[in-house]
């Protein structure tokens, strides 16, 4: 859980970048030290045409609150003793578990790296609009 929690934060992480890429891009003489990637968002808005841009800056939107959410929640796992039937011994097996207080497991992690994916690859494609790419 902790590994999977740890490669969608990384990628959240290149969500970020890319956004300060499409405001340089659009801003060069814009100040990039200490933004969130929420107010990296904000400006973005700010730059493009959110009409054009509407379903991709949702999807950044639904990222970067997700992305929040896994940053400042803990995640619990509890586990229950299970004795071996060979009864030499046994092991804690994970039961549930928790990113603060929802129920939270590895398919919910996998569901939200692919979303930070997807929201990298919409802030490439803006970014790479501006630039006049295709």
């Amino acid at each position: 859980m902790h590994s999977l929690r740890g490669l969608a934060l990384g990628q959240a992480a290149e969500l970020e970048s890319a956004l300060g890429e499409i405001i340089r891009t659009l801003d060069p003489s814009a100040k990039l030290d200490k933004q969130t990637a929420g107010q990296r968002l904000r400006w973005v808005e700010k730059l493009v045409d959110i009409d054009d841009w509407a379903w991709e800056l949702e999807a950044i939107e639904k990222a970067v609150k997700t992305r929040n959410r896994l940053a400042h929640n803990e995640i619990q796992i509890g586990s229950v003793w299970r004795d071996y039937a060979t009864g030499d011994g046994g092991e804690f097996v994970p039961v549930i578990s928790l990113l603060g207080q929802v129920d939270y497991d590895e398919s919910d992690l996998l569901s939200d790296l692919s979303l930070m994916q997807h929201a990298t690859l919409m802030a490439i494609e803006i970014l790479r609009s501006q630039l006049g790419g295709t």
